[in-house]
């Protein structure tokens, strides 16, 4: 049966501060065309490949890689686009996606992520880093941004803060339907 579409989080801009309406069209673009790639448009189901890859090898490295190539390639088509998702946008949508799929990865995989603190943190920094190389990789990234970055992740995770970053889990929803369709992982 088909279910609502979830609250989307407002994104915030630089230092917490409420987004832009330009910001939160770009976080409403990126989640929506990530979850695109997730779900399949009509059915709303889980696409099979996704389903796939958040099976294969360990939980928390499947999940980390998947999230971290969904996000990466939507962000590559908005950078060909000439549009790049801006930093204070990337962070949001970034936590958002990798809630859900962390959500999807606990209904089809062995390791229940919204219950186990350690596993869904650990996930994410693999999430984290994997994007990291694969934005080197591509000429997308900042080294000393992406230092910084990290340090953060891991002193909001070493004071607890981690989850109220993460927006406190996933949306309890299937995807909205707001960008079109995209080729390839389905």
């Amino acid at each position: 049966a088909p279910q609502p579409a979830p609250q989307m989080a407002p994104a915030e801009g630089q230092q917490g501060e409420a987004a832009t309406p330009e910001e939160q069209e770009v976080y409403d673009n990126v989640v929506s065309r990530c979850y695109l790639l997730m779900f399949d448009e009509k059915t709303r189901k889980p696409r099979e490949s996704v389903v796939k890859m958040l099976q294969a090898g360990e939980p928390k490295q499947a999940l980390g890689e998947t999230a971290a190539h969904i996000f990466h390639r939507v962000e590559m088509e908005a950078a060909k686009a000439g549009q790049p998702i801006p930093d204070s946008v990337k962070e949001g949508a970034g936590a958002d996606v990798f809630s859900k799929m962390a959500e999807l990865a606990s209904k089809v995989g062995e390791t229940d992520f919204m219950a186990d603190d350690d596993a869904f943190s650990g996930a994410f920094y693999i999430a984290v880093n994997t994007l990291q190389q694969l934005e080197k990789q591509s000429g997308m990234e900042d080294p000393e941004k992406t230092s910084a970055d990290f340090d953060q992740l891991i002193q909001a995770d070493q004071s607890g803060q981690l989850a109220a970053m993460m927006g406190g889990g996933a949306p309890q929803a299937a995807p909205p339907m707001a960008a079109p369709p995209q080729q390839g992982l389905g």
